[in-house]
Parts: C-alpha cells; sequence; structure tokens
C-alpha cells in the first residue's frame, strides 16, 4: 500500500520541554492506524501537530506527499485530513439532519453566509441526500430529527464523526473514539470505524486507551513515551514487545 501521511522527525517543544520528539512514522493509504501510550506521552499534541492546531518546532508532516506542516487547520482540511472532536453543538436549535447538511455545504467551494443561507442549504435536495447518506452510515438515521444535546452519549460521538466525514477526510483522525462508552456502545463505533474505512476507502489514524479495541482493528500500532516511538508494528509484536510492556501495558506478554 501506499503511504498517505509521513510523519519524519517531528519535534514540538514547549519552553525547555519536548513535548514530541522526534517522532517518525507512516500510514498506509486504506489502513486502520493506532497512536497509544500513556497518559503524557505527546498523543494530543501530535495529534494537535498534524491539524496544524500546533506549528511544529522541527520536522515534517506529509500529507500525499505535500509537506502541511505548520499549515493553518482550514487549509489542512481543504487537503483531505480531518478529526473527530467530543460534540460540541455548533447549531443548537437545529436537528442532526441539518447540523450534518450544513457542514456539508460548508465545505463547498462557494459555501453560502450560515445564517443568510440556512433555508437555501435545507432545501437543497443533494445536499439533503447526502446528509441522509451520512447519517445511515455513523447509524443516526432513527434519529436524524432530535437535537444533538438530546442524544446519547454515543450518539454523539457519532455525529462527530458524520461532521469529519462531511469534510470528505483521505484520513479521518479520532481522538479516543471511544471514551466513556458502555460496552454496546463501544462495539458499535468499532463496528462504525471498520465499515467506514472499508466502505469509504478511508485511512483512519486513532488514539485510544482500550487496548481491546486497539489489538481488534488495527492494521499497525505506533507506540510514543515521552513523545518518542518507543515501538510500532502489528498487534502482535507490540503486544510481545517488553518495552511497551513494561511502559504502558503494565505486564509482560
Amino acid at each position: 500500500m501506499e503511504t498517505l501521511l509521513d510523519v519524519a522527525g517531528l519535534v514540538k517543544r514547549f519552553g525547555g520541554f519536548a513535548a514530541v520528539d522526534g517522532v517518525s512514522f507512516e500510514v498506509a493509504e486504506g489502513s486502520i492506524h493506532a497512536v497509544i501510550g500513556p497518559n503524557g506521552a505527546g498523543k494530543s499534541t501530535l495529534f494537535r501537530l498534524l491539524t496544524g492546531f500546533h506549528a511544529p518546532t522541527a520536522g515534517t508532516i506529509r500529507l500525499a506527499g505535500r509537506d502541511i506542516a505548520g499549515l493553518a487547520p482550514h487549509r489542512i482540511a481543504r487537503l483531505g485530513l480531518a478529526q473527530s472532536f467530543q460534540i460540541t453543538t455548533v447549531f443548537p436549535k437545529l436537528s442532526v439532519r441539518e447540523q450534518v447538511a450544513f457542514a456539508l455545504i460548508a465545505q463547498s467551494p462557494t459555501p453560502w453566509r450560515m445564517l443568510g443561507g440556512l433555508v437555501r442549504v435545507l432545501g437543497d435536495r443533494g445536499v439533503m441526500a447526502e446528509a441522509e447518506t451520512l447519517l445511515a452510515e455513523v447509524g443516526l438515521a432513527e434519529v436524524a430529527e432530535r437535537r444533538a444535546e438530546a442524544l446519547s452519549h454515543g450518539d454523539q460521538r457519532a455525529l462527530d464523526v458524520a461532521l469529519a466525514l462531511a469534510t470528505r477526510p483521505r484520513l479521518l483522525l479520532l481522538d479516543e473514539p471511544t471514551a466513556g462508552m458502555s460496552p454496546f456502545e463501544t462495539e458499535r463505533m468499532v463496528a462504525m470505524i471498520q465499515r467506514l474505512a472499508g466502505a469509504r476507502r478511508l485511512t483512519v489514524l486513532f488514539s485510544e486507551h482500550d487496548m481491546d479495541v486497539v489489538f481488534s482493528i488495527s492494521e499497525r500500532i505506533t507506540v510514543i513515551h515521552r513523545g518518542r516511538v518507543i515501538a510500532e508494528g502489528d498487534a502482535a509484536s507490540v503486544q510481545a514487545d517488553p518495552e511497551v510492556a513494561e511502559v504502558y501495558l503494565g505486564s509482560a506478554a
């Protein structure tokens, strides 16, 4: 498989502290790739570097061969990288379907002004049809008329994924996608990630503390500790790595 994301020698310093200290790894196009590590390992800083919310101190980030290090977040999103955050209701009075429709139209080359274009957006059959498709893909078709604040935690995270998919990304970043979920919600989220990756030929890079989730769906795993990569490979090799067991997993394989 071809490399979609190539991170090389990435460094981010805050004063004298290196939160990310020479991180290098590659993500193959069409793969599901996990980044794991203990709290404070540098995962969140790494994701903020990838999405443009932090500028790197050194190193390169190449997306489909283009160096995106230091670009503004909206420019990186336009190039095909989107991140799913904890859900925030941008338009609290709009339904789930309407929020996704508005996210879709915001990505068009000439998006309408948010308030002035509201009626036109909701009357655009093409946009609304695409919104319906997205909601079906993330399992929210049956709650399309509800406000986000009325959704369960699992459904809120699914809506967050739908909003990220509305940018039509090539690479989707998921930050702790199953955090706070019940076992049922976790199982549903895992199935959704696998389904989306396959159906959309989507590349997924995610961080996660639930090792059952990580080992069940990741084709490759990068382990970081104190801002550095300490191991990388498939689930079996990572589980067998003694340094990983010592600093993160808590027991020998």
